[in-house]
């Protein structure tokens, strides 16, 4: 009777451990590539002083409701922002 027990229910192996010490390389502790290389030459700075958009606050109201389609006081439209923020990307 234990002969068929063993049969129907078979021992699953377990995890073994290993004994040697040695574990194997983790994600963690893989070796890096080395030194990166200096750069070479710095890049130019450029100077962005004048480059830079100021706004007059009547201005910016006056865009606003010119150009938002809105029925709603006070709502501003999403895409006439978009579009004054993008104004200031223009050089």
């Amino acid at each position: 009777d234990s002969e068929s027990a063993a049969r129907n229910n078979p021992e699953t192996p377990t995890k073994k451990r290993k004994i040697d010490g040695t574990p194997g390389l983790s994600p963690v502790k893989t070796p890096k590539r080395g030194l990166p290389k200096p750069p070479e030459e710095q890049p130019m700075m450029t100077d962005f002083r004048g480059l830079k958009k100021k706004f007059v606050l009547d201005e910016v109201t006056d865009y606003l409701s010119e150009h938002s389609q809105s029925k709603v006081p006070g709502q501003i439209e999403p895409r006439v922002v978009d579009n004054l923020m993008l104004s200031t990307l223009e050089h």
